[in-house]
Parts: structure tokens; sequence; C-alpha cells
């Protein structure tokens, strides 16, 4: 009995420390706490980069003009605009495996990433780097002959995710 106490109380302070260490992640939409150094404020313009599929997902139902229009159809009332040219890059991964079990499995990611140059503190050598200013993933299963519609419908909720997140950084 006395052991298991010891390593109950040991597990729990172990935990405290692990959660004391690790970076605090905070949902700002959802709690209402944007504030000004929230990276997507002041940005107007946007550009719109969908990652080259894979041949499963193709065969899956996924296709980049489907991606394009999940997108496109929360987006088009949004309140920023789609460029191109030095404007921060939405980009948006699906990575898809057709499994032998007949089932289709994507994992969907969409990030607006800022390119910049920064120095390298090793080297004092300047490097370009991606700046990953808002990130929403998640992943999918299901049948090829729904899962296009599956993953077309997180893109539409990770669109209106990027959309809220603006709209309150932005207000």
């Amino acid at each position: 009995m006395r052991g298991r106490l010891w390593c109950g109380l040991i597990c729990l302070l172990l935990a405290g420390a692990y959660a004391q260490a690790a970076e605090p992640t905070v949902d700002y939409a959802r709690e209402g706490k944007v504030h000004s150094g929230d990276p997507l404020k002041d940005i107007r313009q946007f550009e719109l980069v969908i990652e080259d599929l894979s041949k499963y997902a193709q065969e899956c139902g996924i296709t980049e003009d489907s991606i394009r229009g999940a997108f496109m159809y929360p987006a088009s009332s949004a309140k920023f605009s789609l460029g191109t040219l030095e404007a921060p890059t939405i980009y948006i991964r699906v990575s898809t495996i057709h499994l032998p079990q007949g089932i289709c499995e994507s994992n969907v990611e969409m990030d607006v990433q800022a390119h910049q140059k920064i120095p390298l503190p090793s080297s004092g050598r300047d490097v370009l780097a991606t700046i990953i200013l808002w990130h929403s993933g998640s992943m999918t299963m299901s049948y090829p002959a729904i899962h296009g519609q599956h993953v077309k419908g997180m893109i539409e909720n990770k669109t209106k995710e990027l959309i809220t997140d603006w709209n309150l950084a932005n207000k």
C-alpha cells in the first residue's frame, strides 16, 4: 500500500513538472483572448497554395478543384482577400493513403505561413525560414465513395476556423 502511495505521488509530481515545462496552448478564438501580438492581425491579403496530391487522393475522390472549392465556399464571405506576391500563404496539405482493406485515410492540414530571412545563430549567416502563423490539422478515415466529401467538410471547417480567428484578431 505504501509503495503504491509513493508511486502515485511521484507520478503526480512528474506530471505537474511536465505540465509546467510544456509550452501552454491557448485557443484564443474560443476563449476571446485575442491580443495585440496575434499573428493574424493586420494581414489583409493571403496567397492560397494547395500541395500536389498523391495518386491515392484521386482514388479516394479528392481533387485540387474540390479542395479549392471547399476553401473558397466559406472564404468568399471573409473580409480578407486572396492574391499573390509577398502575401502570407494559406497552405493546404492533404496526405492520403488507400489502405488494402479498401479504406481511405487522409491527414488534412491548413497553415498560414510567412517566409523571412533570419540570422542563424550558429553561423551568423542569413537563412530563409518558414514561420507558421496559424495551424489546424486532423485526420479522417472512410470508404472511397464518401471520402472526398469527408475531406471537403474538414477543409470547409478549417477555413471557418481560420476566418473566425482572423476576424477576432482584426476587430
